[in-house]
């Protein structure tokens, strides 16, 4: 199981994961719970359950960029299966428009620097071609 840490500015409000068959979960941390907090989606009201993946699988997809040729664009530079929605937000659901951002466990946006490091990375590899 993977998981992705979903932080609504620099509060982490969330946890989505992706098991090993690729089905994927939502669930919102007790103390967003707690803090009778916003929804991040309609989709995904605040509630103390387990969202699946039907209902979570719409709500990834429109963080990502949508057409074949952005997504095989950015499979060739990222190295990431460009049908793979949780690979893909794994990767640039750091910098999503809005107020939600997608972190690994081990990182988070109050301490960006390896995710400004990769950026820059990427951002020379585009440059070059």
């Amino acid at each position: 199981m993977i998981t992705l840490n979903v932080y609504f500015h620099n509060t982490h409000c969330a946890q989505l994961t992706e098991g090993a068959d690729g089905a994927l979960q939502f669930q919102y941390l007790e103390s967003w719970l707690e803090n009778e907090r916003l929804p991040v989606s309609l989709r995904l009201p605040v509630e103390d359950v387990v969202y699946e993946h039907g209902e979570v699988a719409p709500f990834v997809a429109t963080f990502l960029p949508e057409g074949k040729g952005l997504r095989s664009r950015l499979e060739k530079l990222l190295h990431v299966d460009a049908e793979h929605d949780f690979g893909l937000l794994s990767i640039i659901g750091r910098e999503c428009a809005g107020a939600l951002s997608f972190w690994p466990e081990d990182e988070s946006p109050l301490d960006n620097a390896p995710a400004v490091d990769y950026w820059k990375r990427v951002c020379r590899r585009v440059v070059k071609r």
